[in-house]
């Protein structure tokens, strides 16, 4: 049980507190946390799946009066908590379900294990989310990006670690999620050359590989070799320069919010996912194989990954002036 998803959904200092609220007869939320986490993770699901389930009950807890199974069944009451919460946070929709997806994960389980008779969070209806413009990193950017990454101000180790990062992000579109967890043993050296196994968080674990070639296999040789010497027993691949257990998404997002002041437009990693995205459908790859190189399961995600004003709309607005 030493893996923070595993840990207990509440402290043990905590629980004599949140049970004085228990209603006669009521199960804590936290009852059956440890038993979920273990067995959903048996059946291959991602860890971080199970860490946004328990942080979406966390938040209910911290912010509410709800603290059994009994309260967070009941739809309406735990309806009215996170819309009070959502404006009093200025919450988007897309929040909303959020939460709302990550705790019916929860309750999905305890019916199943027969823990519950009834399910009332599966009738808590979606919000209607309004689309947003997501940034895309044009080719442009990117290699303005890359050229800023070379020459700030940061140590070696800092700067060597940050040029192979965005050259990962702009090879492979990888999610952060994805880049962190990776280990020295994902990447691989034979005869063919280097390549890099990612095994996707949406996909069940589904691994993806990638070539290493040209500048992203430039950009690792010189890290790792330099990597191997300043931090020699470190497993992850992207080294913390505050910690020893790996960069975080703290570390990233920092990273990109810097990048992003010093450069005068917005910078962040699902920018170079979407660029990728966008480079491959002007190639005219189809939304299948597109999906495949990103990691997704459904082509409407690809869709919306893929930058409006593409190929694919001026490809059939000249077929259509050819019709009239």
């Amino acid at each position: 049980m030493n893996s923070p998803t595993l840990q207990s959904l509440v402290p043990e200092e905590m629980k004599a507190q949140l049970s004085a609220r228990l209603q006669p007869s009521h199960t804590p939320i936290w009852a059956h946390w440890e038993d979920f986490a273990i067995r959903y993770l048996r059946t291959g699901k991602s860890e971080g799946t199970v860490r946004n389930v328990r942080d979406a009950i966390k938040f209910i807890l911290n912010h509410s009066q709800l603290v059994s199974i009994e309260d967070f069944n009941d739809q309406r009451k735990l309806e009215d908590v996170l819309y009070e919460i959502m404006q009093s946070r200025h919450f988007s929709h897309s929040t909303f379900n959020t939460y709302i997806k990550n705790l019916k994960t929860y309750f999905i389980w305890l019916k199943r294990q027969e823990l519950i008779a009834v399910n009332n969070l599966k009738n808590i209806p979606k919000y209607r989310e309004t689309p947003k413009k997501q940034p895309t990193l044009n080719i442009a950017q990117v290699n303005v990006v890359v050229g800023h990454i070379m020459s700030r101000r940061q140590t070696r180790l800092e700067r060597l670690r940050n040029i192979f990062f965005i050259d990962l992000l702009r090879l492979t579109a990888a999610r952060p999620a994805e880049l962190l967890q990776l280990t020295d043993d994902n990447i691989t050296s034979d005869l063919e050359g280097i390549a890099l196994t990612i095994h996707g968080i949406k996909q069940k674990g589904k691994p993806r590989l990638y070539a290493l070639k040209g500048y992203a296999k430039d950009s690792y040789l010189t890290y790792i070799n330099y990597k191997k010497t300043e931090r020699p027993t470190e497993k992850k691949l992207f080294v913390s320069m505050s910690k020893r257990d790996g960069w975080t998404h703290q570390g990233v997002n920092q990273l990109m919010k810097r990048l992003s002041k010093e450069l005068g437009f917005r910078v962040n990693c699902y920018g170079f996912r979407r660029s990728v995205a966008t480079s491959l459908d002007e190639m005219e790859l189809s939304l299948d194989e597109i999906g495949g190189y990103l990691g997704h399961t459904r082509r409407s995600t690809t869709l919306r990954y893929i930058q409006e004003s593409t190929k694919r709309t001026m490809r059939a607005s000249d077929i259509m002036n050819k019709i009239y």
